[in-house]
């Protein structure tokens, strides 16, 4: 185990070696790495005290590999106050007050030191803070003497029953810790009672010892991701415990879940355009209080925002998904279509409900913001409507669910009527010869912002001329289709293509269609010109790749050497 004593600067990758106690302990200093960070084997980089920070802060993609922790979380106390024994009557409480996020049953040992005569006169109890308990020992040893050092744990491989006074070394207890429920946290009782008259003695010390798995066994306390370039690409689920902070790059979580405690938060502004999450997340909440998840595509910031109903744990799930969900069926319940361009993935482990709130930004291209729902997927045959506030405008805003959401995953914005119209969706656009014309054909099935469409021409798939315009549906939500004569046709191939232009200017251009026009039986065919791969005409002393172009618009390539 290596311990710094001041923070270190990594500029390239950092590996600690696949051994057990192979470790790396920050302590409390930083560690800035620019490379790859691969940790070989369990707990062997220790970044898990509050003041340890590691910061991403490369040129170029970086990936972290964690081999994980062990989590292990270990409590021990004791009471070293003398009680003595009262005779044959009564009983004797000692009272430990622990500290602890571990369950009862994750009690590893209990130790104590009695002194009395004739053992068999003591009931050893152990009450866990809950008011379980379980029998140590009773009547045991005979008229033989004391409990020197006498552990009782679950490892022991001879039971009290079995033992002789004086009683040294480690027994299994008469019943099991595995009886004892509840939490660990709070008062430990261990009663002593005397049932016999005639001998009397003193507990004179007790100690116990919990070892269990705290919380998800996280790798890294506070994290921060500072990059000129590049993303911080996960190679093992990690998890963090403190602090997130985003500044620029994102965490490509696309592969391996990122994970955030209960104790976890995001700082400052939290996330932005240049510094999210891309792909899915976890985050554990125990309180009603909001958390926003910082997730996006890579380019655009696009959280998601939980506000549980109850205090109690919960590990909410998210993920945003940059794309049309298959289903885009409304139920008619308030809901006049969804947007179809991205979708929010939002589930938990247990049935814990929430509000929640999902963010637009102009990429969404709005006409009347207040009209925005948010519709959830009832996961079988289409979209319901949930009753919703927006707040901001037509570029940016928030919309929150008004009452807390029963059911989840996944959820998008929809709209209350025909406003906010989806972008130009082209379902089909074809071609086919008619006597001596090319009748140009095609359907949309939604049009947002269109103004017009113009089919384009070309016979070497450079050069383009129009054939025709015709006007758009401006903002709609049906299904409208569209058709185009081209007259003046030429006995060769002719390439088509479909220009869809925005009132702002903004065009999409189709894939290009096409339609034979030649003539088998008349049409001559002509060599107009020889190019290279560029482009350039060249010779028959030309060495390379060379493009025969003919006048009935085919095509060959030939290597010439």
């Amino acid at each position: 185990i290596k311990t710094v004593s001041d923070s270190i600067d990594v500029n390239g990758n950092l590996v600690t070696a696949a051994t057990a106690d192979c470790e790396l302990d920050m302590g409390t200093y930083q560690l800035n790495i620019a490379g790859n960070l691969s940790v070989g084997d369990t707990d062997g980089l220790d970044l898990s005290d509050t003041s340890s920070l590691i910061v991403f802060d490369g040129s170029t993609d970086q990936t972290i590999a964690h081999a994980g922790t062990s989590g292990i979380i270990t409590n021990a106390e004791s009471n070293t106050t003398n009680y003595a024994i009262p005779d044959a009557s009564s009983y004797i409480q000692s009272v430990i007050n622990l500290s602890s996020s571990l369950n009862a049953n994750d009690l590893k040992s209990v130790t104590i030191n009695i002194t009395h005569t004739w053992a068999s006169d003591l009931d050893i109890t152990l009450y866990a803070p809950d008011g379980s308990y379980i029998d140590l020992s009773s009547d045991n040893g005979g008229s033989d003497n004391d409990y020197n050092n006498t552990t009782f744990s679950s490892s022991g491989t001879t039971s009290i029953t079995s033992g002789s006074a004086p009683f040294t070394g480690t027994f299994s207890p008469e019943e099991p810790f595995s009886n004892l429920t509840g939490s660990a946290n709070g008062n430990w009782i261990l009663r002593v009672a005397d049932d016999t008259g005639g001998d009397t003695g003193d507990l004179l010390d007790w100690n116990l010892e919990l070892e269990g798995v705290g919380g998800s066994g996280y790798e890294i306390n506070n994290l921060a991701i500072n990059k000129s370039s590049g993303n911080l690409i996960l190679n093992n689920q990690i998890s963090v415990d403190g602090t997130i902070t985003f500044t620029s790059g994102d965490i490509d979580a696309s592969s391996n879940d990122l994970v955030l405690t209960s104790n976890a938060t995001i700082p400052g502004a939290g996330a932005n355009n240049s510094s999210h999450v891309i792909g899915v997340m976890k985050k554990t909440t125990s309180a009603i209080s909001s958390f926003t998840f910082p997730t996006g595509d890579g380019t655009t910031y696009r959280p998601i925002i939980v506000s549980p109903s109850a205090a109690k744990s919960t590990v909410w799930t998210a993920e945003y998904v940059n794309s049309a969900h298959p289903d885009t069926v409304v139920d008619g319940s308030g809901l006049h279509h969804i947007l179809q361009q991205e979708y929010w993935n939002l589930d938990r482990d247990v049935a814990t409900d929430a509000t929640i709130g999902l963010t637009w930004t102009s990429a969404n291209n709005l006409t009347d913001y207040q009209q925005l729902r948010i519709a959830h997927y009832d996961g079988t045959t289409d979209w319901d409507m949930i009753t919703s506030t927006p707040l901001g405008n037509n570029t940016f805003g928030t919309i929150t669910s008004d009452a807390d959401v029963t059911t989840f995953s996944p959820f998008t914005l929809g709209s209350a009527t025909s406003a906010n119209p989806l972008p130009v969706k082209l379902v089909t656009f074809e071609g086919e010869k008619e006597q001596n014309k090319n009748i140009l054909r095609w359907t949309t099935a939604s049009e947002k912002n269109n103004d017009y469409f113009t089919i384009e021409k070309t016979t070497d798939g450079k050069e383009f001329h129009e054939v025709g315009r015709i006007e758009g549906a401006d903002n709609s939500i049906y299904h409208n289709s569209y058709s185009l004569t081209d007259a003046n046709v030429e006995n060769i191939l002719n390439y088509y293509r479909l220009v869809q232009t925005d009132f702002d200017g903004k065009k999409e251009y189709s894939d290009l269609i096409t339609i034979d026009n030649r003539n088998s039986d008349n049409t001559e065919r002509k060599l107009i010109k020889v190019t290279n791969t560029w482009g350039q005409e060249i010779n028959e002393d030309y060495i390379g790749v060379a493009i025969y172009m003919y006048s009935d618009g085919t095509i060959e390539r030939v290597f010439q050497n």
